[in-house]
């Protein structure tokens, strides 16, 4: 690493932490060893456009809001090829529920994925993205951001490396995503509702969405509602 891409990463890792991405997940494939990149891109923009369409609905496109991410594809593991990817994510709603999300949706539209790996986004997730990067002419920030994003954004003129800026989306302040942030509709919580379910048998989500009803009360409401929970349990003779 020489001392220009080292400020470099140190800028990208700035730049990660600002947008507040807090899941890492790496997504692969049973035939990572022989898929064509054209194929596992194809399969990653797929997942994110029907994952986007689970959270925003017909917000996605009218609105182009949709989940935020910065995208890297690895094209080896332990000396051999094997096309994965690492992605940075920035959850919507309930983290643990948008995390349960994001493995159905890929386990559903991508026949050959396999279970993603969930990590946490730390000082050294750009780093790790970027260290099969090879060409670093094309590469580099751009601009200075508005509001919330002001300071270091994520742009690059370069496909051809570690970093896919064409799958990457950074939202720049669409109302209707700052409100999903808040509280997630009715809309959102009835297609969670099918995603989640089995043949009409509602699983855990459930217990998730109860808990982001939970994220919009006051503390008063909150220390109320947990009370009367605990009652009703005990009544049902329940443990928790």
């Amino acid at each position: 690493m020489n001392k220009e891409n080292k400020g470099f990463y140190s800028y990208f890792n700035d730049a990660l932490k600002q947008h507040e991405f807090d899941i890492g997940a790496t997504f692969t494939f049973k035939d990572g060893n022989r898929i064509k990149e054209q194929n596992a891109v194809y399969m990653l923009k797929l997942f994110f456009n029907e994952l986007s369409e689970v959270y925003f609905g017909k917000h996605k496109d009218r609105n182009n809001v949709q989940v935020e991410r910065v995208v890297f594809m690895h094209r080896t593991h332990e000396n051999g090829r094997f096309i994965h990817f690492h992605c940075a994510l920035k959850s919507v709603g309930n983290k643990e529920a948008f995390k349960i999300a994001i493995n159905k949706v890929w386990r559903k539209y991508v026949y050959n994925g396999l279970d993603v790996h969930f990590e946490k986004v730390g000082t050294g997730f750009g780093i790790y993205g970027l260290h099969e990067q090879k060409n670093w002419n094309g590469i580099k920030l751009n601009g200075s951001g508005t509001g919330k994003h002001k300071g270091k954004q994520l742009a690059t003129d370069t496909n051809d490396g570690n970093w896919l800026h064409d799958l990457q989306h950074i939202d720049n302040g669409t109302s209707y995503y700052l409100r999903q942030q808040q509280a997630l509709d009715k809309h959102t919580n009835r297609r969670l509702n099918k995603l989640f379910c089995n043949e009409n048998k509602l699983v855990e989500v459930k217990r998730f969405l109860k808990q982001e009803q939970w994220n919009t009360l006051s503390d008063t409401e909150l220390n109320s509602a947990i009370a009367l929970n605990i009652q009703h349990k005990a009544k049902l003779g329940k443990a928790f």
